[in-house]
């Protein structure tokens, strides 16, 4: 019986997700095989879609989480929900949406 192969993972790739032109297939991917994840707004190219960019949250429940809609209501303060702006703090900003 031949023993098993022990594989090394491949090397994490510092620039994955921070340009168009090296998407990350999510944002558990950059979690993953990307340098240190911080939460931020990344370069996302899922399949065969085109890439874009979207807020990764790295930190909630081990992280690797995709914001795809965000809405803090504040009462008698609300605006509007901008479908073609990322939100910089989810926490705080009151709208996005990109789905």
């Amino acid at each position: 019986m031949d023993e098993p192969v022990s594989v090394e993972p491949p090397p994490k790739d510092p620039e994955l997700g921070l340009s168009a032109s090296e998407p990350a297939s999510s944002c558990i991917d950059i979690l993953q095989n990307g340098g240190p994840a911080i939460s931020g707004i990344y370069w996302l190219k899922p399949g065969k879609a085109e890439a874009f960019t979207a807020y990764c949250d790295q930190e909630t429940d081990l992280g690797g989480w995709t914001l795809f809609f965000n809405y803090n209501h504040k009462p008698m303060n609300n605006k509007p929900i901008d479908s073609t702006s990322l939100p910089t703090e989810p926490a705080t900003d009151n709208s996005h949406m990109n789905l």
